[in-house]
């Protein structure tokens, strides 16, 4: 996919605010379908697609700050998702299918209704508070996502705001044994599961970045330790 020790750095800027609409920052999003890109295009882009070969795709969102959510749409470009599918909210608090068939498991107000093409939760009976989303699509396959849309408890969309995406390097000057456990560009796939460790060294460490070219950075976000 690329280099070990090139990777997509991620510096935290903001996109454009449209109205009043609540901020949603977002700066980890990981697929288990990786194709060109990390799956941030969703929402800087508006569309994504996972790799056309691969079955039992997921797609996980891991929001820096909860967010107060009362509403879900998935926009499917016109790709017909079956009800194989599953949406969970912090790892497994909240579930939704699309399966009647579990009538029982969840309330009937959670199904989805189609609108439009697009799969709609709308009528939660009370806002829930999420830190992590994980959309399990199961055995769809060869499907594109053209949006994924939060409401606020005010019935609002919020404007889902993402790092860039740029070219550059990292390297450590102590990176723990086996490296290709704990290299450091473990630091930017996006994934909880993976990251980089040092030697043991007490002290004097340091992660030196290099860009390609010169970068306005607004704000550092570090996860210490495997969360």
């Amino acid at each position: 996919m690329k280099k070990l020790g090139w990777l997509w750095l991620v510096a935290v800027l903001s996109w454009p605010i449209a109205g009043l609409a609540k901020e949603a920052s977002l700066s980890m999003i990981y697929t288990t379908a990786l194709q060109d890109e990390l799956p941030y295009s969703i929402f800087t882009k508006g569309s994504w697609s996972p790799d056309p070969k691969a079955r039992y795709v997921k797609l996980h969102m891991y929001f820096d700050e909860p967010i107060m959510v009362k509403g879900l749409t998935i926009d499917s470009c016109g790709t017909k998702l079956s009800t194989d599918l599953s949406i969970f909210f912090n790892f497994d608090q909240w579930i939704l299918r699309l399966d009647p068939k579990l009538e029982g498991e969840i309330p009937s107000a959670m199904y989805p209704k189609e609108r439009a093409g697009k799969l709609v939760f709308d009528e939660f009976n009370t806002a829930v508070e999420v830190r992590s989303l994980t959309i399990n699509f199961e055995s769809n396959s060869a499907f594109k996502i053209c949006g994924i849309h939060l409401k606020d408890p005010q019935g609002q969309t919020y404007q889902v705001k993402t790092p860039a995406l740029v070219n550059g390097s990292v390297t450590a000057s102590s990176v723990l044994e086996p490296r290709s456990a704990y290299d450091p560009i473990y630091l930017f796939d996006s994934r909880f599961e993976y990251g980089w460790a040092s030697n043991q060294q007490e002290k004097d460490v340091n992660l030196s970045f290099a860009f390609d070219a010169p970068r306005r950075v607004e704000s550092i976000r570090i996860w210490n330790g495997y969360q």
